[in-house]
């Protein structure tokens, strides 16, 4: 539960960053995704809003975050072998 009242707490997705248990960029296919620790070993997998991509460089500007969509409540053992449909093409 404190999970999602930080995330409805954050202004920006780089507000999440910087909380204990990070949220961090994944790698994966053609979505940009993001995952939130959380207890027992799963994440929170959140996607941002389209409007924070930059122009030209194919970046999310984690500043630029102010809306997101939770996927999934996934097993970290699933995010680490990349079934989670992640992206790397981010910056903090």
């Amino acid at each position: 539960m404190s999970r999602l009242l930080d995330v409805d707490a954050a202004t920006c997705l780089a507000d999440l960053a910087v909380l204990p248990g990070a949220c961090r960029a994944l790698g994966g296919d053609d979505s940009v995704r993001f995952a939130l620790d959380l207890a027992g070993a799963k994440s929170l997998v959140l996607e941002p809003s389209p409007s924070a991509r930059v122009a030209g460089a194919g970046l999310v500007d984690w500043t630029r975050v102010t809306s997101v969509r939770i996927i999934e409540i996934a097993n970290n053992d699933k995010l680490e072998s990349g079934s989670a449909s992640p992206r790397s093409d981010t910056k903090p």
